[in-house]
This record gives C-alpha cells, structure tokens and sequence, in this order.
C-alpha cells in the first residue's frame, strides 16, 4: 500500500443493545451516560484504530456499539433492522502495514525440557498491546506492531521447571526486547540442535559455532520462535546472566546475541559458568563424608563435559551412603569415578577422598 492511498472495509454488522455494552465493556445491567460512552469508546478506539496496528474489523464493531448506545443507529430486535452495514475508511501515513508477528514459545521449551506449564509471559509492545497468559498457555500469540521497527518487550515472570535435567528451582527470568528486521526468507520451525547448543551453552558444555539457520533467542531458560513469512522476522537480542544466589559480580557472564538468518555465532570461551566454580563449588559425599573440591578442582568440573552428566547437583554421592543416585551407579560411573579419582589426585585434595574414589571406580560395571 502506497502512501497517502486509502482502504475501505465494509462489515455487515448485526448489534443488540447487550452487544454494543458489552462490545465497550459495560456490564448488562449498566446505563451508561453520554460520557461514559464516550470513554469507553475512546479508550478502545485508541487500542484497536489500525493506524496504530489494530484490527478494522474490530473498529468497525466498535463504531457500531457506540451508535446503537448513542441511539444513532437502531439495534436489532422485534422493532429494529435485522442487519446493517457500517463502512468505515482510514487514510494511512506508512508506506504498508505492518504484518502481525506470530509468536511461538511451545516447542522450543518442549524440546528444551521446560515445561508449557506453570509459566507466566507477558508481551508489551510501543503502541501498548499488553497481554499476560496465564499458567500453562504458552502456546503462542499474535502481537501487532505499530511500524516496521517496534519494540516487543517479553516478560517471563516465573517457571518451576521441574521437567529439565537440573535441580527444580524457581527462576527469576529478564525481559528482552526484540526488533522486526528484514530478512532473505521466510523462517522455518525451530531447529532442535541450534536450541541443545544453545542450552548447553548456559550450563557448561563445550561452546561451538554454528550457522544459525532461524531466529532463536536464548536468555537462561528462555526461548522463542517466530513463524512469520513475507519478508519480515523478529531478531532477538539480549544479554545472557547466569542465574545463582549470593554470585559477586565479576563471576556474572554477559553475552549479547543476535541470531539472524544465515549469520554465524560464536560463544566466548570465558563465558563457562565462573561463578558456579566459585561460589557454588560442588560437593563430593563419599561413604557419608563430605569433601567440597577447591577452586582449581571446581574449575577444572564445570568446564567438562561431564558435569553435565551429574544433573547439576551441588552434592554428588558415591561409596556405601548417600542418595540413590549414585556415581557408581549412573552410566559411565567407571569413566566419570575415575575422572575425579584423577583431578582429585593432581590438584590435591585429600588422598582419603581419592583413595575412595578409585576404590569406588573399581568396583563400577562400566
């Protein structure tokens, strides 16, 4: 649509008087003044008026309401029209309008292992859509923006995410903002591995570079999808925080990511969980005793690949007591065993601790 054009609608439009209060918000038992309907409707028509992203159809079923209530138009019923037709036309300044943005958090947080359930999202955008689901309605949204180039903020308020292979805990997640630029293609579902990298990425795992092939944004647990074609997508762009309590400062990690189509992506190397190994430094139980790994050691853990294999337990058990599960008694207990056997020995912790573990490493099937 050029500048300065013009688009009609043309509704057919049939309104009883208890559907024009409540298409203004009144209750049925209301007789709205004059005034009030004129608020009521102001406030909507300012909500809902296309030049600001909204719906004509919706505005057109406003201009109805307010007539009916105005008594401008007569209402349906045994004395009134059984239809009517209201035209209305809006001269826009922009040279198209914006195509909705279709918002999806369902499968990534599936694929991720975070539940759909117990999650709270709000969206806002510049030109005041708000939105806040309620517990379990993640599927997905459609938010419409007043330009090109408006700002969508998206709240996570909590999650319990009893579904992922760490410890349950509440989280306190960040807003991000997101911007609608233009890309070469339309974007495909999320896949899957760019989502596990990415995940790992946050928990410790080896950082690798890939070619992001969709718009993904990953901000400790949380993740988006964009499913809008016609030459218009959502890049994210935020700063990664590392979630723990009583973490100092300079063990917190930022990264900015962008995700484009096509664009390449590299996790810095210093970006390993610094704060877990120095202030969350992990604890081995072995036959009962708790020994806790010194700074090196704990260092040394969460830049493996194996820490990951622990669930994210501060305490980790081996020997005769302890929880049942065990490091001698998860898959590859002989090679993670004899992994700390190892570290425990070169950074010198105490010979008991590792005594017990290549005992326990021994004895492991596999």
């Amino acid at each position: 649509m050029r500048c300065g054009e013009f688009y009609e609608l043309r509704l057919r439009v049939a309104m009883s008087v208890q559907d024009a209060k409540d298409t203004l918000g009144f209750k049925p038992s209301d007789e709205p003044t004059p005034d009030e309907i004129a608020k009521a409707y102001k406030n909507l028509a300012f909500k809902h008026h296309p030049d600001r992203g909204g719906d004509p159809a919706k505005m057109v079923e406003l201009n109805v309401a307010k007539d009916v209530l105005e008594g401008k138009q007569r209402p349906t019923g045994p004395s009134g029209p059984s239809t009517t037709y209201q035209t209305q036309t809006w001269t826009t300044q922009k040279k198209e309008p914006p195509p909705p943005v279709h918002i999806s958090f369902e499968e990534a947080m599936r694929t991720a292992r975070v539940p759909t359930s117990g999650v709270e999202w709000k969206f806002r955008t510049d030109s005041g859509y708000e939105r806040l689901s309620g517990s379990g309605s993640a599927s997905g949204y459609v938010v419409y923006g007043k330009t090109a180039t408006e700002h969508i903020f998206v709240s996570v308020y909590s999650a319990y995410d009893r579904g992922n292979p760490f410890e349950p805990k509440d989280i306190d997640m960040y807003e991000m903002e997101v911007k609608r630029v233009p890309v070469a293609q339309p974007l495909s579902k999320v896949a899957p591995k760019v989502i596990r990298d990415l995940w790992a990425a946050n928990f410790g795992s080896r950082m690798k570079k890939y070619n992001a092939k969709v718009q993904l944004l990953k901000d400790g647990i949380k993740f988006a999808e964009v499913k809008r074609g016609g030459g218009r997508s959502i890049a994210f762009k935020t700063a990664l925080q590392q979630l723990g309590e009583n973490v100092p400062e300079k063990w917190k990690g930022k990264v900015d990511i962008t995700l484009e189509m096509g664009e390449e992506i590299e996790y810095p190397k210093t970006h390993k969980l610094k704060w877990c190994y120095k202030c969350c430094r992990p604890v081995l139980v072995v036959n009962g005793k708790e020994y806790k790994l010194n700074d090196k050691s704990a260092e040394v853990v969460h830049a493996n690949d194996l820490y990951s294999k622990m669930w994210g337990k501060k305490y980790w058990y081996c020997g005769s007591a302890g929880s049942s599960k065990k490091l001698n008694r998860v898959k590859n207990a002989k090679k993670i065993l004899t992994f700390f056997a190892d570290l425990c020995a070169k950074y010198g912790e105490p010979k008991e601790l590792v005594d017990a573990l290549r005992a326990a490493a021994d004895q492991a099937k596999k």
